[in-house]
């Protein structure tokens, strides 16, 4: 029989199972696969347009088939704070951090605004702010 401490906690939308570790005393950081995914996909939206692949978001969007809108809303996310990347990526956002944040008028924001809404806790993400 294998037993192992557990809880489930709802992390970003999400209910995750949470499996204490004998050897680390906090939990296994693991990256938001739908933030990765937005970030990955507005940066390559971007370097198309600059490469002339697409002549703006409204031919990408009849290209995969979506909404131009949601294409304006995703590839604003190309434009993110490289803290609030790298702290993505490293899985260390705020917990608060969802997609529907990202997309909701990031485009708008300086990086010093973006970083002061967006920032993680102390231990994570300290240097939030420090280079926008």
């Amino acid at each position: 029989m294998l037993s192992a401490a557990a809880r489930f906690r709802k992390c970003r939308g999400e209910m995750r199972l949470i499996i204490a570790s004998q050897t680390a005393s906090h939990e296994s950081i693991q990256p938001v696969p739908s933030l990765v995914k937005a970030i990955a996909r507005a940066h390559d939206w971007v370097r198309a347009i600059v490469a002339g692949e697409y002549r703006d978001q409204r031919e990408i969007a009849k290209a995969i088939g979506v909404n131009e809108r949601y294409v304006s809303h995703v590839i604003a996310v190309a434009f993110l704070a490289p803290q609030i990347v790298e702290a993505i990526a490293d899985g260390h956002e705020h917990s608060a951090v969802n997609l529907a944040m990202l997309l909701d008028n990031t485009s708008s924001m300086s990086w010093r605004e973006q970083c002061a809404r967006f920032a993680g806790d102390s231990r994570s993400v300290h240097h939030f702010g420090s280079d926008a």
